[in-house]
């Protein structure tokens, strides 16, 4: 959140200055104040003289508590000194205020300001009143004693005080939507929805909190910063964190999934659906059936509409929006209706979704919720235009024959921003799920939103969005965390006009709502994640987003989670279980409330059941499968888990992404018949109880031998998701890198895919199973002739193989087995870290080396069974990264069998220098054109390594090209690749490589362009002769002969939408070749009856190309001489 950053967040354009005691004791010479600079809240340490912070007489307890809080509020509205001026610090106050007094009674402090009339102008914003309240927060942070705490101001002596509050611009009015009262007879189904796994937003649940509307704020997000002519975030980087960015991956990928599987309408005050690509398709570009009719009507979607008449039986009149997909993924699909202007709209319009896995139906009451994109689910769609399998069908079939249908516009994706800025006139370019919810309003046709800030706009837009039918049953939560260093713990709050710890004054249920959240999240976090997490209570305060003059229709509740400021805190909200456990517990806190706020409506308080355990699929005939599962765990007295699963969910798909509507199924196993043999199917398993549906088991994959058993299983023991997947990126506005949490390039708990594509691909067919199936002995390895054991980046604390598994895999290589066995870091926890030494060098037969290779690439060996293969796995740009695969060598009768490629990396010029490098109008290659002012300079930020990188200022003015030459002309050999970082400025610029060849008169040669389609740094690799390398000048025989080249200059190329002027940096130019003694591979033949061997230290469903997979797989499967299972007519490939 909030907090000052140190209360980081805190601060928008007000500016308030925070002073904080440095050392442990109640006063010290060296404080902290907060200033502002680059447009956010930064901390500076000042020295306050001993005089200031001293007392003669002995003090009360009060009397002390008045003297500190004085102290730091003198020196709070100081203002920066003339120094911090000069080093670009300025105020962060926009009112000038005088301190009047500081009164403390009990611990109750109450500040009187006096208040400039010729600054206050209408009056303290919501944006100023919000960073008063965050100063009042994190005071009590830093002095515990204080009990409450209030600002209050007059403007002349002749005034009385009165709270800030009373001091406000006056609200805008809040635009409402048109309500709609029905006067048809219709009733809405009422069927339960079958749900899916929160992954894929299937036709909804029913449980505990079916009715009820959810508003979820996840926070800040990107806004238009005029002070600094630029989009910036709310919150700046700190730990790793960007707070804008961890409140939105928590919410929308944890919070709202369990919200939505409990039967709860979910209505996001920011963009839910994290799918930066977006397709909108309007009615005039939707294909009709039947009859229609075009209504021009006001707050249709392009102004526009059509309906039909309503039928029962069987539908006269459809309309299909097919959508062209940009590329396959998850899409959110919403809506746009709105009541047609005559006769009675339908209140059960049949809305048909075809999809990947199938098709699901959902049924809108067209008379609510319009006026906006209505949320129906998440579905995965394939890429292209195809209507089968990616459309949305809206039909006039009803249970009430004579209304209206509306058929309008339809929405794929959650897109980028694209909202123009009311000041600026800019858009944002950032996705559309990061953008500030004042944006999110305007997208969502919200009128008024230019009327609200970055603070008022979300409760508004909630308000707006909340209708009559609602009233009672919904609730606004606000999701943030916290600030400053060195606070820790969660503290939730309610509203109150009067400040910190003021009585409430909020929405009826406000109070209760925060206890019910609060409550839940201490207990969850002690119970499965941090026995002494601190408990920092419940409050109140006058946080706008909580403020009923913007949202008087719900209870209300801000959480503040953690502390973002703070190391450790911090270190927590990094790791996506804690962000887990805490919506869980978020979750739950709202059953319960609606449970106690409206117990005729919300009759049940039962918790969703945790996911089923031990998944495993066996085939049990040529057309049938056996599913079985373990029921899950659930709360037995720590009230941390959900409750018992009364029932089961089956989901079907043939590609492993798109899901049907699932199956139910009473028992912990279940038999699948109707499949059709040597075809791959794939499965997960949810739980089911009165409260809805759990999060779903792992995927596996089957595909049935015709004539027998399967010869092969495949084991999925990769279930690492911690703080080590997060995806890195780096922050465009500081030089800090960012852990972002992407689940779906993290693990997406579907990697049998990939396995079972490349098994097919060879002829095979074959069983899967959790490892925890094996562990537990329901699995027997020796029923099967080869074993596929996938282990993705399953790390230490004894994950990679226990001493069950690591038992059961000796036993099976004893007796003959065949196991191919592929992971990052199985050598770095048995081996490196001793967990299990013996077992990985006698029975994997491999020696651990080291944690990384330093590369992505690998080759076969020579001679070997991968000999001639050449592919990479993958960086994190599409799969996940493995960052450190271990580099391993052969042990008691292995062979190495692949090995890392471009491990030997040589640094060319670390940049630190730019002694050397040309002027670039020096070259005489430079167009003309080229304003003079462009230079090549050292910058001591951004730096990628040492002390300093290149800046390249490029102003183009009519030229188009830019000769960067290094005239230190550094050697290297001509088979290698060169690489080298730049920090790019998202200019559609393009930047290539030119080398100079060694031989005859020095041809040179270049490489493709790489467009700066990207801000921060990249790394860019030329590998010469193998990626397309091109003549460019100089005279010879057009090839790279070696077998040494120079590295001669960098070339820029002027993109077609390039700013005039910019800056590229450049750091750390290194070139890599080959290396034979980095073992990437070991396989192991033990003859005819022995067993056979193949561990690949890097994960196998990482290998980036599909091709590539399957040449592995092929070798191996060679290797093992596993058997076909069926008649070769039946594949394509053996």
């Amino acid at each position: 959140m909030m907090g000052l950053h140190v209360y980081r967040h805190v601060f928008g354009r007000l500016g308030l200055i925070l002073l904080l005691l440095q050392s442990g004791t109640a006063f010290a010479e060296t404080v902290k104040v907060c200033v502002m600079r680059d447009g956010g809240p930064v901390w500076i340490e000042r020295e306050v003289p001993a005089a200031n912070l001293t007392t003669r007489a002995p003090l009360s307890p009060d009397q002390a508590l008045a003297a500190k809080l004085k102290t730091i509020l003198q020196a709070q509205f100081a203002g920066p000194t003339e120094e911090e001026a000069a080093r670009g610090y300025r105020s962060i106050s926009s009112k000038v205020v005088t301190l009047d007094n500081v009164e403390v009674a009990d611990g109750a402090c109450t500040i009187s300001l006096s208040i400039s009339p010729e600054s206050f102008g209408e009056g303290f914003t919501d944006e100023e009143l919000e960073l008063y309240a965050e100063l009042m927060a994190g005071l009590a942070v830093q002095l515990p004693e204080i009990r409450s705490m209030t600002f209050v101001g007059r403007l002349s002596d002749s005034e009385p005080y009165r709270p800030l509050t009373q001091l406000a611009k006056p609200a805008p009015k809040p635009a409402e939507k048109p309500e709609v009262k029905s006067e048809t007879t219709a009733t809405k189904d009422t069927t339960p929805k079958a749900g899916q796994p929160p992954a894929q937003g299937q036709p909804q649940p029913t449980g505990a909190l079916t009715g009820a509307s959810v508003f979820l704020s996840p926070g800040h997000g990107w806004y238009y910063n005029s002070s600094l002519g630029r989009w910036a975030t709310q919150r700046s980087y700190t730990n790793g964190l960007i707070e804008d960015h961890s409140n939105g991956e928590a919410v929308l990928q944890y919070l709202v999934r369990y919200l939505w599987n409990a039967g709860a309408r979910v209505y996001t005050v920011r963009e839910r659906d994290m799918n930066t690509n977006m397709v909108i398709v309007d009615n005039t570009a939707a294909t009709f059936t039947g009859t229609w009719t075009l209504e021009t009507i006001s707050s249709a979607y392009g102004g526009n509409h059509r309906y039909a008449t309503t039928v029962t039986g069987s539908p006269t009149a459809t309309a299909t929006y097919t959508p062209n997909i940009p590329a396959a993924g998850y899409y959110a699909v919403y809506v746009w209706y709105r009541p047609s202007g005559a006769g009675t709209t339908t209140a059960d319009a049949r809305i048909t979704v075809n999809h990947a896995g199938g098709s699901t139906v959902w049924t809108q009451d067209q008379t609510k919720d319009g006026y906006t994109w209505k949320y129906i689910g998440t579905y995965y769609f394939e890429a292209g235009s195809n209507p089968a399998t990616g459309s949305v069908v809206i039909s006039n079939l009803s249970s009430t024959a004579g209304n209206r249908v509306i058929a309008d516009a339809v929405r794929f994706g959650g897109g980028m921003g694209d909202i123009a800025d009311n000041v600026s006139g800019t858009t944002s370019g950032k996705p559309r799920w990061e953008e500030s919810g004042r944006y999110y309003a305007a997208f969502m046709g919200k009128s008024d939103w230019a009327s609200y800030n970055t603070v008022t706009a979300m409760p508004s837009y909630a308000s707006w969005e909340c209708e009559s039918w609602e009233s009672n049953r919904s609730i606004y939560v606000s999701w943030h965390t916290n600030a400053p260093n060195p606070g820790t713990g969660t503290e939730t709050y309610a509203y109150a006009s009067g400040g910190y710890d003021q009585p409430f004054d909020g929405v009826a249920g406000g109070l209760e709502l925060r206890n019910y959240i609060h409550d839940e999240l201490i207990n969850d976090i002690r119970a499965g994640y941090d026995s002494g997490w601190v408990n920092r209570g419940k409050h109140t305060n006058w946080y706008g987003e909580l403020n009923p003059s913007y949202n008087n229709k719900m209870p209300a509740a801000l959480t503040e989670i953690a502390f973002h400021d703070t190391p450790a805190d911090a270190a927590k909200l990094r790791d996506p279980e804690f962000r887990r456990i805490c919506a869980r517990a978020v979750y739950q806190g709202i059953v319960k409330f609606f449970n106690w706020y409206n117990p005729s409506a919300f009759p049940s308080a039962t918790l969703l059941p945790e996911p089923p355990t031990n998944f495993r699929a066996v085939r049990s005939g040529p057309n049938s499968v056996t599913l079985s599962w373990n029921a899950p765990p659930y709360n037995t007295g720590n009230n941390l888990l959900g409750d018992a699963a009364t029932g089961y969910r089956v989901y079907k798909s043939t590609n492993g992404k798109g899901f049907d509507n699932g199956t139910p199924v009473s028992g912990t196993s279940t038999v699948i018949s109707g499949l059709t043999p040597g075809q791959i199917y794939y499965f997960r398993v949810t739980a089911t109880n009165a409260g809805g549906e759990s999060f779903p088991t792992e995927t596996l994959a089957v595909s049935c031998y015709a004539n027998g058993a399967n010869p092969i299983l495949i084991v999925n023991g990769f279930d690492r998701c911690d703080a080590a997947m997060n995806v890195s990126e780096a922050d465009p506005y500081s030089t800090g890198i960012l852990a972002r949490q992407y689940l779906w390039r993290m693990n997406t708990y579907d990697y049998v895919i990939a396995h079972a594509q490349a098994i097919k691909a060879f002829g095979r067919d074959f069983d899967s199973c959790s490892n925890e199936a094996v562990r537990d002995g329901q699995i027997n390895l020796s029923n099967y002739h080869t074993v596929i054991w996938l282990l993705g980046r399953e790390s230490s604390a004894d994950k990679t193989f226990d001493a069950n598994e690591r038992t059961a895999v000796q036993n099976y290589l004893n007796s003959g087995g065949r196991l191919l066995v592929s992971g990052s870091e199985v050598g770095y926890e048995l081996d490196g870290l001793s967990v299990a030494p013996s077992f990985f060098n006698s029975v994997l037969r491999a020696d651990y080396v080291q944690d990384s290779a330093g590369t992505y690439d690998v080759e076969g060996v020579t001679g070997s069974i991968f000999h001639g293969l050449s592919f990479s796995f993958d960086n994190g740009s599409s799969i996940y990264d493995v960052p450190s695969p271990d580099v391993i060598s052969p042990l008691n009768g292995s062979t190495a069998v692949l090995r890392y490629a471009n491990v030997n990396t040589v640094l060319l010029d670390a940049l630190d220098s730019v002694s050397g490098w040309w002027d670039p109008n020096a070259s005489g290659s430079t167009d003309p054109g080229v304003d003079p002012a462009s230079s090549f300079t050292l910058a001591s930020s951004p730096v990628r390594q040492g002390t300093g990188s290149g800046r390249l200022y490029y102003v183009w003015g009519t030229g188009q090209f830019i000769r960067e030459y290094n005239a230190n002309q550094p050697v290297f050999p001509a088979n290698a690749t060169v690489s080298m970082w730049v920090y790019g400025d998202n200019s559609s610029n393009q930047v290539r490589f030119c080398i100079r060849d060694s031989e005859g008169t020095g041809e040179l040669f270049v490489s493709d362009y790489f467009t700066i389609n990207f801000t921060g740094w990249q790394k860019l690799s030329w590998q010469i002769g193998v990626d397309p390398t091109t003549k460019w000048a100089g005279t010879g025989d057009g090839l790279v002969t070696g077998p040494n080249v120079k590295f001669d200059s960098i070339h820029l190329k002027k993109g077609a939408s390039s700013p005039a002027s910019g800056n590229l940096y450049f750091d750390e130019i290194t070139y890599s070749t080959s290396g034979s003694s980095s073992v990437a591979a070991v396989a192991y033949d033990g003859g005819t009856n022995g067993p056979k061997l193949i561990y690949l230290a890097f994960p196998f469903e990482a290998i980036t190309s599909p091709t590539a997979r399957n040449s592995v797989m092929s070798a191996a499967l060679t290797f093992f001489d596993t058997p076909l299972p069926v008649g070769l007519s039946e594949f394509l490939t053996e």
